[in-house]
């Protein structure tokens, strides 16, 4: 794994010897960031493969090992639609707005992710973020300041899984720490819009003409 001197940071679990993050003005960051400009454009999302060295995601592991069961189903029995708002009665029970998923999986919070966790310096790696901001043509990107939000977990166990829904946010960053035996797959439809409730009803409801989904399946080291 190999490290420029001025970004010792960006070494901390990434694989920097294939995805050069920490060289910001080299040959083999600008073909990174184009080519990972073109997976977003063309599929709606990008994912980069072992992008987390093997000897972190089994630090991983044990860290979400210790915190897990204390997490277990800690969503259950909430309800909540895909915008996460509140329902609107003055529309029909059928509208994106008024269908309610029962939440059913376990989420380790921010507070509770140590601070010399491995996730964490991955999350806090400045090059990542300018490296996300590139892919994404923006001039900066900012790190969420929700105490419990920023930086979660999910925990899903046989029978569990996250509904469909809209981030809050810009983007979403996901990493995958474990990959299941079965299960798994990351389901979204690419360019849909909050406002395009036509075809939002149609993905939520299972319609014939609903919009083509893509899928990813969750992979140990990835990010997507």
């Amino acid at each position: 794994m190999a490290c420029g001197p001025s970004s010792a940071s960006a070494c901390r679990g990434i694989d920097t010897s294939r995805y050069p993050i920490h060289d910001a003005g080299s040959p083999g960051y600008r073909d990174l960031v184009l080519d990972a400009r073109e997976r977003l454009k063309r599929d709606g999302c990008c994912q980069l493969s072992d992008f987390v060295v093997p000897e972190a995601i089994a630090a991983l592991k044990a860290e979400c090992s210790a915190m897990e069961a204390t997490v277990a189903g800690n969503q259950a029995g909430r309800k909540v639609n895909c915008f996460y708002t509140l329902p609107a009665p003055d529309l029909s029970p059928r509208h994106p707005v008024n269908v309610e998923f029962a939440r059913r999986f376990g989420v380790i919070r921010d507070d509770m992710i140590p601070s010399d966790s491995v996730l964490r310096g991955i999350y806090e790696n400045d090059d990542l973020k300018s490296f996300i901001a590139d892919v994404l043509g923006v001039p900066a990107l900012y790190r969420s300041r929700d105490a419990y939000q920023a930086l979660t977990i999910n925990v899903m166990v046989e029978g569990e899984s996250l509904h469909w829904h809209f981030d809050c946010n810009s983007c979403a960053i996901t990493l995958g720490i474990q990959e299941p035996v079965l299960g798994g797959e990351l389901e979204f439809v690419p360019n849909i819009g909050r406002a395009n409730f036509k075809d939002i009803e149609a993905t939520i409801h299972g319609a014939e003409d609903r919009p083509a989904t893509r899928e990813y399946h969750t992979r140990e080291g990835q990010l997507i």
